[in-house]
């Protein structure tokens, strides 16, 4: 733990310092601010307590991974509107509008 903690704060203040060096001759706020430490604090806070309560979350196995049956999908409606295609098609000329009508959510 203490090892990648001092790796993080290495790199942290490695790449601050690079950003600054890479921005010196854009316009705006240079340099290293209390503000933007903190809110860089705070966004690797938040990250590592999702991080580390999906972990918990696993090992403990308290997680679901049930889906819900569907009583229909796409490719049964599908089968089922090509099936009364063929049967209609047999007697009259079916366009993509006749289609459209009988299944609206097409």
């Amino acid at each position: 733990m203490g090892l990648s903690l001092f790796v993080f704060v290495l790199l942290f203040v490695f790449l601050r310092h690079l950003n600054s060096i890479l921005n010196k001759g854009s316009i705006g706020q240079h340099g290293f601010s209390a503000r933007s430490l903190v809110n860089t604090i705070y966004y690797v806070a938040l990250n590592e307590f999702i991080v580390l309560t999906s972990w918990r979350d696993f090992v403990l196995k308290r997680y679901s991974l049930l889906w819900e049956i569907v009583e229909t999908n796409r490719q049964a409606d599908a089968v089922e509107m090509l099936t009364e295609v063929e049967a209609d098609a047999s007697t009259t000329l079916i366009t993509a509008t006749d289609i459209a009508s009988r299944h609206p959510r097409y």
